[in-house]
């Protein structure tokens, strides 16, 4: 297992979630230091029957809204 972080992003905009790599740390311009760490998009699948959740980080983030 690799230690990381989901970042919250606090906009008007919709984004997917995302998975950081890495301990977050501070940032004077962004409050946490994403620039040059692995991102992924976090996928969570729910179970209709109990409300279960998984959450999986797999595909590399490109910064893409849509991620396929």
């Amino acid at each position: 297992m690799q230690e990381g972080f989901v970042l919250e992003q606090n906009f008007s905009n919709y984004v997917p979630s995302v998975w950081v790599e890495g301990k977050p740390e501070p940032s004077f311009f962004t409050v946490t230091k994403v620039f040059g760490k692995t991102k992924r998009v976090v996928t969570s699948y729910r179970c209709a029957a109990c409300g279960y959740l998984e959450s999986y980080a797999l595909k590399e983030w490109t910064g893409d809204v849509n991620p396929k």
